[in-house]
């Protein structure tokens, strides 16, 4: 009888044992802010700012495009467990349209085409986003890439491509995760 005593004791000390080395890791789990990034180029940056902290969730990966990404129940499992959401604009991902509408008061969705500093780009013209004529067979084909710039709110919405843009677009990052409420994270 003594002996399933004495075992039952040694059992619990190391259990208590366990559990108080496991709280720390815990604790310092949920301090954590749960990040997402929806597309490739601003992963990094948010990644980068991020640093050792923690790494960002990203919603467009592989060789999707979010100019017509459709969402995957993962995706919104994520966006919805989310602190912050990192988007470059509607316009640019247009499914976050919808997302956005439907994700908990609690995450704080942050569009960095909207960040101080940054400046909208005119959509680029030349190259690859000239008109060009195709002769397949006997017919003649002409296609333009990329859009016309003569309508004032024709912009491109690659705006991380500009150094200067993505100079304030770290910085609106860095001010968005510093003011995060770890508490609640």
């Amino acid at each position: 009888m003594w002996s399933f005593w004495i075992r039952w004791s040694a059992l619990a000390v190391c259990l208590s044992v366990l559990l108080a080395a496991l709280l720390p890791v815990a604790a310092a789990a949920q301090t954590v802010p749960r990040v997402v990034a929806t597309i490739k180029p601003l992963h990094s940056l948010v990644a980068q700012v991020m640093g050792d902290t923690g790494k960002p969730g990203l919603v467009v990966d592989g060789t999707a495009s979010p100019h017509t990404y459709a969402l995957k129940p993962s995706d919104a499992r994520m966006l919805h467990g989310a602190t912050v959401v990192f988007r470059i604009s509607e316009t640019l991902e247009p499914f976050t349209a919808k997302i956005v509408k439907a994700l908990p008061k609690t995450v704080r969705v942050v569009s960095l085409e909207q960040a101080v500093g940054v400046k909208r780009l005119a959509r680029r013209q030349g190259g690859a986003f000239e008109t060009h004529v195709a002769q397949v067979g006997t017919e003649v084909h002409a296609h333009k890439h990329g859009r016309s710039t003569t309508d004032a709110t024709d912009a491109d919405g690659h705006i991380w491509l500009d150094p200067m843009n993505a100079s304030a677009m770290l910085d609106e990052i860095a001010n968005v995760l510093a003011g995060v409420d770890v508490t609640r994270a």
